[in-house]
């Protein structure tokens, strides 16, 4: 199909998506790279990226390992709320965000493990920056099935996932790295500088051996794609799974003005 730019479709030329994508490796549950740069993405990840920081470092965001639905009452201080884990006063009503924020701005010391609320949103604000004008992003998410990857661990993100984001240049990837001090000392997600690459990697993250363009699957999924795509997207499902669906190959590319999208199907 055909029609306007589609967002998070990067700009024309200069990036062979879907070599890129066939280059990552193998035993992914979903890989996806797009060629930016990419503009506003606030759409996807929120005016300031909260949600794509939460995603990435949920303890740094609300002082608890993803996935145990909250904060557990019998650990809180009296008087603690039991959404946010904050001590309010009686003026401050937690059930309204935009007071809470100016409470907590006004006392970041009172978040979970000390941490800098005004620091965090700063590190959120640097990562959708980077996302918006990186020259390319390539995510995998990969794990082995009833293990970190579908399952909270308690001590981190419940997402094995890596996000890799190619910026201008090396000094722009140090820098990057340094904006998300605050973010990052809350464990649970790494990052590693390689030249102009960050990479954000959770620790269910597990990648599987090979690469993606030895498998047949992702072969027959992307094969008669859209040439010079700038993005392509390939989803596997889980070893094992029981679905209908055997794999899901997508790929995205200009003619002219239009944006085309082809999808490819697996069934079985």
């Amino acid at each position: 199909m055909s029609g306007g730019g589609l967002p998070l479709t990067g700009a024309a030329g200069g990036t062979d998506a879907l070599a890129l994508l066939g280059a990552l490796p193998a035993g992914v549950t979903a890989a996806g790279v797009a060629g930016g740069p990419f503009g506003d993405t606030s759409s996807f990840f929120g005016g300031a990226g909260s949600l794509l920081s939460t995603f990435l470092f949920p303890m740094a965001m609300f002082g608890f390992a993803a996935g145990e639905g909250g904060f557990d009452p019998d650990e809180l201080p009296p008087g603690a709320d039991p959404d946010t884990g904050l001590t309010l006063p009686p003026g401050v009503d937690p059930s309204d965000p935009a007071a809470v924020e100016k409470y907590v701005r006004e006392h970041p010391e009172l978040l979970t493990g000390g941490g800098n609320f005004v620091g965090m949103q700063k590190s959120t604000e640097a990562l959708t920056k980077a996302v918006s004008t990186a020259t390319s992003v390539s995510f995998t998410v990969a794990g082995p099935p009833g293990t970190g990857a579908q399952t909270a661990t308690g001590d981190g993100p419940d997402v094995g996932l890596q996000l890799d984001l190619r910026l201008a240049d090396a000094a722009a990837a140090k820098q990057l790295q340094a904006d998300l001090a605050e973010l990052l000392k809350a464990g649970g997600t790494v990052c590693e500088v390689s030249g102009e690459h960050v990479i954000l990697r959770t620790k269910a993250y597990k990648a599987g051996s090979g690469k993606l363009a030895d498998d047949p699957r992702f072969r027959a999924a992307t094969s008669g794609g859209v040439p010079g795509a700038t993005t392509a997207i390939y989803i596997g499902g889980e070893p094992g799974g029981s679905g209908a669906t055997g794999a899901v190959g997508v790929t995205v590319g200009r003619d002219g003005a239009d944006t085309v999208v082809m999808a490819r199907i697996l069934v079985g």
